[in-house]
């Protein structure tokens, strides 16, 4: 059984502390999965960019390590209607941005390819892409809820 690694960093234009404060209201453990609407854009760019989207129960709660610098919060995530999707588990963490107004947002996890070989060789083709891609636009989507919530505080 193979297993393929997902890593997804992504810029936020909120300071840190304001950051932390809304994602530790907005992530809360409530052990009941939120429906997401997962969505992907493959070859983003190119003349025929790919758009998928899929059904996702995702579930968040307080992360297993508690010796972290930084807040972090597991994340897992299930298609919602089932099907030839995998199930991913994984660490959502919030990071000091370089600039005091900022911060970053990473989601770091792993996923068994479903369908046996068939799905390993179509992991290696494209699905592990595809994944990437699911895990930017769920970055994307808690980025926007983040800024958000700074635009609403601003003056």
């Amino acid at each position: 059984m193979s297993i393929t690694h997902v890593f997804q960093r992504i810029a936020l234009k909120c300071p840190f502390r304001q950051a932390q404060a809304h994602f530790e209201r907005a992530l809360v453990d409530s052990g009941s999965p939120q429906a997401v609407r997962l969505h992907a854009i493959l070859f983003e760019g190119s003349a025929l960019p790919i758009r998928l989207h899929a059904d996702a129960l995702v579930t968040y709660g307080a992360a297993a390590n508690a010796l972290r610098l930084y807040p972090a919060w597991d994340v897992r995530w299930t298609p919602a209607e089932g099907g030839p999707y995998p199930d991913f588990s994984g660490t959502l963490t919030l990071r000091a941005g370089s600039a005091p107004d900022t911060s970053a947002l990473e989601l770091s996890g792993d996923y068994v390819p479903p369908l046996g070989a068939a799905g390993h060789v179509f992991d290696a083709a494209l699905g592990s892409r595809i994944a990437s891609a699911a895990a930017r636009g769920l970055l994307e989507d808690l980025a926007a809820s983040a800024a958000s919530v700074t635009d609403k505080e601003r003056p």
